[in-house]
């Protein structure tokens, strides 16, 4: 398999939040708005990033996607998230070229935004984490151009669940709660009839978190080591999808 991994991202495609909001107030005193016509949750104290100038290196701008320190640590954990996702777009919307695994490129992703690793020392950024990615809307993307944009901002928080710092954070249940989100959006990305590349790392990621809770017929069916490392890698053999899909069904009901 060809192991180069090429990333569009389009975080920023999404333009200002309409001010028709539901308002959800989690229990541990988080709260998202969640705008009519937007697929993410706003959030009200997140980071507003200064303009990005023509002139800037590279380098200058992902010091401007950085959050300063004492905003860095008095943001509530969802602004770190909502904050993540709006990194200007003139930085991110380019082609990343990689020779690794889609989750090792994510990964290097995340340790250039301060935001996420500010998330990943949170206490409570697993619940809270699940918790937004409960509330994100799927009926809000018309155009290929904002299925894939919609679909990697996505993606840029489904692995998250599958960095060690939030699986640890995760007991049982809320690794049910999740395996049964992740579900249900495969389900609706199978009813907007899209092209397998927008789902792709929902698997992987549902098996992981599967794996790391122990789940036995998952750690039976991955007993060669190799064939899990192919999986924490972010691929899933097409054949493994439905084995996968059918463990995912079982595992939410105990």
């Amino acid at each position: 398999m060809n192991k180069i991994f090429i990333l569009l991202i389009l975080i920023g495609l999404f333009g200002q939040c309409s001010n028709n909001l539901t308002v959800n107030n989690m229990n541990d005193g988080e709260i998202l708005m969640v705008p009519s016509d937007n697929c993410f949750p706003d959030v009200k104290d997140k980071y507003i990033y200064p303009a990005v100038t023509k002139n800037m290196t590279p380098l200058d701008k992902i010091n401007l996607s950085q959050l300063p320190d004492n905003i860095l640590k008095t943001i509530s954990t969802a602004g770190l998230i909502r904050s993540f996702l709006d990194i200007p777009d003139s930085l991110s919307n380019r082609f990343l070229l990689s020779s690794s695994s889609p989750s090792e490129t994510w990964y290097r992703i995340y340790e250039q935004f301060n935001s996420v690793q500010e998330l990943l020392k949170r206490e409570n950024a697993a619940k809270v984490l699940i918790n937004y990615y409960e509330n994100i809307r799927f009926d809000c993307c018309e155009s290929d151009v904002s299925i894939l944009a919609f679909s990697i901002k996505l993606a840029s928080l489904e692995f998250l669940f599958s960095k060690q710092e939030i699986l640890s954070q995760m007991d049982h249940k809320d690794k049910r709660k999740l395996v049964s989100l992740l579900l249900l959006n495969y389900r609706r990305w199978q009813e907007l009839s899209v092209d397998y590349y927008y789902i792709s790392g929902i698997i992987p990621v549902m098996a992981i978190v599967m794996y790391n809770d122990q789940y036995l017929p998952l750690v039976l069916y991955y007993s060669n080591e190799e064939d899990f490392n192919f999986v924490k890698q972010g691929y899933a053999l097409d054949k493994q999808v439905p084995d996968i899909l059918l463990f995912a069904e079982d595992f939410i009901k105990n």
